[in-house]
């Protein structure tokens, strides 16, 4: 595998058969780890020998500085923060990873991530928070694996506590309003 990519096989192998084994309990409780399906070794081996050899780079999907025009998903993450910050509490790893996996499945899409907040504090600040948070995301994807997530893939919009879903006026409400948001889609 090429160094800061990921297996998109493997990837979408493992999001299909979670989400059979899901609907499916009784017909599917369980599959096989793609470890025990997939045999690489050929290609590390062509690999090894092509490594002697002048290689070409990859082509690479070219994203564009575009929004998205026409949305495939959109879907809002529970991704903890810690309070007023941008550092993932250890509990959001879960949540990153999932993400993560449904986003690398998605590979030609452009990956819009949207932050927001409650509307405690100042309405700068939550517009500060929200976007330092959505830049939180956005490193760790292109840290995860820079080849699936290449400069223009991923942009990010904040919207501090211009738009909740439920109203703040309860804990509950805020906790729902305080959530990053994926949108997948096409610029073109």
């Amino acid at each position: 595998m090429v160094p800061g990519s990921t297996n998109i096989f493997a990837a979408t192998y493992t999001v299909f058969a979670e989400i059979v084994k899901s609907q499916y309990p009784k017909l599917m409780p369980t599959y096989y780890p793609v470890a025990d399906i997939l045999d690489t070794s050929f290609v590390k081996e062509l690999v090894g020998g092509a490594q002697k050899a002048t290689a070409a780079q990859a082509d690479l999907p070219a994203f564009t500085g575009e929004r998205v025009k026409q949305v495939v998903s959109r879907r809002a993450w529970d991704i903890k923060f810690a309070s007023g910050s941008n550092k993932f509490l250890p509990e959001a790893q879960t949540q990153l990873r999932a993400m993560f996996k449904d986003l690398v499945v998605a590979s030609g899409t452009v990956v819009e991530v949207h932050g927001h907040t409650d509307n405690m504090g100042s309405v700068d600040k939550n517009q500060k928070l929200s976007e330092s948070r959505a830049f939180a995301v956005k490193k760790w994807l292109e840290e995860q694996s820079s080849a699936n997530f290449p400069e223009g893939r991923v942009k990010v919009f904040a919207h501090g506590s211009a738009e909740p879903l439920e109203a703040n006026d309860t804990a509950e409400g805020r906790a729902k309003n305080r959530r990053v948001e994926i949108v997948l889609g096409l610029s073109q």
